[in-house]
């Protein structure tokens, strides 16, 4: 297991295959699973909730673009559901 602590408050840490939990600035803290258990989204998840807490993630906005390789040559992305769109407009 590892603890990562960024500037001021925020701090997240990835536990299990796709989970992670973040803590904002100004203590909300929130448990996330990614169903596949792939972790190679929980970073992009993990900045985007702090971002939505009110945590300034501008620093690491690069690794929050996750593109999907077909033969070497992006044919997508990764991108957050709905699902959490919805959940951060109503927090």
């Amino acid at each position: 297991m590892r603890h990562e602590r960024a500037r001021g408050r925020r701090v997240a840490k990835g536990s299990a295959e796709g989970v992670i939990g973040v803590a904002g600035p100004e203590g909300q803290a929130v448990a996330m699973k990614v169903v596949d258990g792939n972790p190679r989204a929980t970073t992009l998840l993990a900045l985007t909730v702090l971002g939505g807490l009110g945590a300034d993630v501008s620093s690491a906005s690069s690794l929050m673009e996750l593109p999907v390789l077909g033969g070497g040559v992006p044919v997508g992305s990764i991108e957050p559901g709905a699902d959490v769109a919805a959940w951060l407009a109503a927090a």
